[in-house]
């Protein structure tokens, strides 16, 4: 028997990951959303009142993406798939965290 712990569905441009092994949060499920305006929405939402759980960064994996708490609790993360070469601070796909986070 073989344990699967992460799936992603797809139909048409939406995609749904699950991942048994989740981020810790109120509740055992957080939701991310891909967007190609990644460095807009986080200023945006960091001139409001919005909760971050984490700061925006470029990950291992070549993507930029920050995380913030909704006020149900839930987790949400805004990914934009591949970190622009164009954005401050960006270093490009396959950079490394300084955060310290992995997937």
């Amino acid at each position: 028997m073989v344990l699967l712990n992460f799936g992603m569905l797809s139909f048409g441009n939406a995609e749904l990951m699950l991942n048994l092994h989740g981020k810790q949060g109120t509740h055992d499920v957080s939701l991310w959303f891909y967007t190609g305006q990644v460095d807009n929405l986080y200023q945006l939402l960091k001139s409001g009142q919005a909760e971050f759980v984490e700061d925006i960064n470029d990950t291992f994996y070549g993507a930029r993406e920050f995380g913030i708490r909704d006020p149900n609790g839930y987790t949400l993360y805004f990914i934009q798939p591949e970190a622009p070469s164009s954005t401050p601070g960006s270093h490009g796909p396959g950079h490394q965290s300084t955060t310290g986070r992995h997937a």
